[in-house]
């Protein structure tokens, strides 16, 4: 049904934003749409005044994918594991 291709392109793709009215779920054209990476290199943040911005956080090679982090990078590895596969 539409209702769950709706629900499911928002846990699938679904970023989370911060707001002053409370935690929630945004989707975006572009930026929804990239890769994990344990090693990103963007930096994304949702930020009220602009939307969701994003930052190269080091160089990037011409070509190279730009990739995102959906996970705290701070968990051990096997507590990613386990939250890349939720």
């Amino acid at each position: 049904t539409d209702e769950k291709s709706v629900v499911g392109i928002v846990r699938t793709n679904g970023l989370p934003v911060e707001t002053a009215e409370g935690d929630m779920v945004g989707v975006y054209p572009t930026v929804s749409r990239f890769n994990h990476s344990c090693n990103n290199n963007v930096n994304n943040s949702y930020q009220e005044e602009y939307g969701e911005v994003l930052h190269a956080i080091r160089d990037v090679a011409k070509g190279e994918e730009l990739c995102i982090t959906y996970i705290d990078l701070f968990m051990t590895r096997q507590e990613r594991q386990d939250a890349l596969r939720r």
